[in-house]
């Protein structure tokens, strides 16, 4: 299943500025994405967003949204950050106007917002797997009574 839907957009956190491409208009989230370590990551991040094409400024608003923590299949903590809304397709550039610190690592993230998407998702999975649990036993019980 894909959860986010869309492409997603990674470039190094010691990078100041990055010019991206956003193809489909709606609201999309910037996260940190940081090597697992045990000690807390300071989110007072200052993003300035541009559209290219128009010049106009978009306002990215500082989310930070413990609840949608993750990791990837790599053990990297991914961390939501900030979000901001797109209205039209087209080119893109972002600066980082104030990060606190960076590792050698760490990557910021542009994605289609999840929502409320992921809670509905988890649970289709865990009723698959019930379904097909409760479907193997009831095809081991069967088969027995045969012979």
């Amino acid at each position: 299943m894909n959860l986010y839907g869309g492409k997603i957009i990674e470039f190094p956190a010691n990078s100041p500025s990055n010019d991206f491409d956003i193809d489909n208009p709606g609201d999309y989230e910037i996260s940190l994405k940081r090597p697992f370590t045990f000690k807390g990551i300071k989110t007072d991040m200052v993003f300035s967003l541009t559209n290219k094409t128009t010049e106009n400024e978009l306002t990215v608003v500082k989310v930070l949204n413990l609840l949608g923590t993750r990791k990837d299949l790599s053990g990297n903590r991914i961390i939501p950050v900030a979000e901001f809304a797109v209205t039209e397709k087209g080119l893109y550039h972002i600066e980082i106007v104030d990060f606190p610190s960076y590792r050698a690592k760490d990557q910021f993230i542009i994605m289609p917002k999840t929502g409320g998407r992921a809670v509905p998702l988890t649970f289709a999975i865990v009723f698959s797997g019930i379904a097909a649990i409760a479907g193997l036993v009831l095809s081991i019980l069967a088969f027995l009574n045969k012979f």
